[in-house]
């Protein structure tokens, strides 16, 4: 899952033998942010990375039943400047990593492991990246997979960059190209931002921002209708463009994924099941 399923479903093991019921009690800690914030005020307060009164909001969790470690939560402070930690909970001390600031500490729910952004192993590059000119913002992070900041300059020009753990992202950038050569022709109902390039040695895909804000609940219950009809017909409107998709993501793909999502939740949450 990739939301933090415990805000919303309360701690419960619905049948003997779930996996819920070894991490009940561990869980039950975690379901509210106070021994997080406390591992991360403290890690901060030691190692002299922050000195901040302003509150860590989670903006991330994910529940990895028996892997170490079993839940992974982002926690950041949304201000000037932009503070990120990443927090791991293990069943058993771990092992400090190589090369990376890390603090350690025991409590109820288990032993806490606090890593300050940027600082992520499957992601060597992003101090290269974020050194990149303007005003920075970090707008989606999910730790040792994807990064993506938005980069304002002092023109106003903007830009994103998603950084990546592998080479994946030139095939992002390639169908990018795709879909910008389509927009030109005017074959496409929506805007389209433009590729810049692909960064092989930092696995980094740039292009430029467009205006726009992110669509979100009120905006559905102000013009739920009316948008959700707009919304079709620019969809609509990359099936009659000349775009050939190099994968095919039909009903049977789409159903594949749906199954073995419900098979993923149940795993976690089994009352669900």
């Amino acid at each position: 899952m990739s939301e933090w399923a415990l805000r919303r479903y309360p701690m419960r093991a619905d049948r003997p033998g779930s996996r819920h019921d070894a991490y009940r009690e561990r869980l039950a800690e975690l379901a509210t942010d106070d021994a997080p914030v406390a591992a991360i005020v403290e890690a901060g307060r030691r190692n002299g990375w922050w000195a901040t009164e302003r509150p860590w909001v989670r903006t991330y969790g994910r529940f990895n039943p028996d892997d170490e470690p079993f839940v992974t939560l982002l926690f950041e402070i949304d201000a000037e400047p932009q503070l990120i930690c990443h927090v791991e909970v293990f069943t058993t001390r771990p092992a400090p990593p190589d090369g990376r600031a890390t603090s350690v500490s025991e409590h109820a729910a288990g032993w806490f492991r606090v890593t300050p952004f940027p600082a992520d192993d499957a992601l060597p590059t992003l101090p290269a990246v974020l050194a990149h000119p303007g005003r920075r913002t970090v707008v989606r992070y999910r730790p040792g997979s994807r990064c993506t900041i938005r980069f304002e300059a002092a023109d106003g020009r903007v830009q994103f960059a998603k950084v990546l753990r592998d080479q994946a992202g030139e095939r992002c950038h390639v169908n990018g190209l795709i879909l910008w050569q389509a927009a030109r022709r005017n074959e496409l109902g929506f805007a389209m931002a433009r590729p810049e390039r692909w960064d092989a040695e930092t696995r980094t895909v740039w292009q430029e921002g467009i205006p726009g804000v992110p669509l979100t609940a009120q905006h559905l219950e102000a013009a739920g209708v009316s948008l959700a009809t707009r919304m079709g017909k620019a969809a609509a409107s990359l099936t009659r463009s000349s775009v050939q998709p190099r994968v095919v993501y039909d009903w049977a793909a789409h159903f594949g994924r749906s199954v073995r999502n419900a098979a993923d939740l149940s795993a976690r949450i089994p009352r669900l099941a």
